[in-house]
């Protein structure tokens, strides 16, 4: 009996679960091509990323009306140099929070779906993240040139 109580209850479980665990995150590295381009940033679509530098892929699902909330943390060392996404994607986002995300490890978005796409309708689109390792001052590199 108790174990299809608990088999029941992992059953509820998944069934009532939310849209954020169907969420990925995958982390392109280089020399892989960027399959996006992220404005502001230098980089475009199908540029190799360089050294230091890291794509965070979050697939988010979102569905009409109800905006999702989702955070994007760049990997160890790297901090955040930009957002995008693709150009066909049925998803938008913007930054939760005051102040810039730029050389923070970790922005909060919000995420909407486009406009005119009909009420219920779930729609999943990936938020890419620029990450980079952050760039030494100026100070620093000519003190250990001296």
């Amino acid at each position: 009996m108790r174990t299809r109580l608990g088999a029941l209850a992992a059953a509820a479980a998944l069934t009532f679960a939310g849209p954020a665990s169907a969420d990925t995150t995958t982390i392109i590295a280089p020399p892989a091509p960027a399959p996006v381009t992220i404005p502001g940033s230098g980089l475009q679509r199908g540029d190799e990323l360089s050294d230091g530098q890291l794509l965070l892929r979050r697939v988010v699902a979102v569905r009409v009306p109800r905006p999702r909330i989702a955070t994007l943390r760049c990997p160890a060392d790297t901090r955040h140099a930009g957002l995008g996404v693709p150009p066909d994607a049925r998803v938008g986002f913007s930054v939760i929070g005051r102040g810039s995300y730029l050389g923070r490890r970790t922005v909060r978005v919000r995420a909407f779906a486009a406009p005119g796409t009909r009420r219920g309708t779930l729609v999943r689109a990936p938020i890419f993240a620029l990450c980079e390792q952050p760039s030494e001052p100026a100070s620093m590199v000519t003190s250990r040139e001296r």
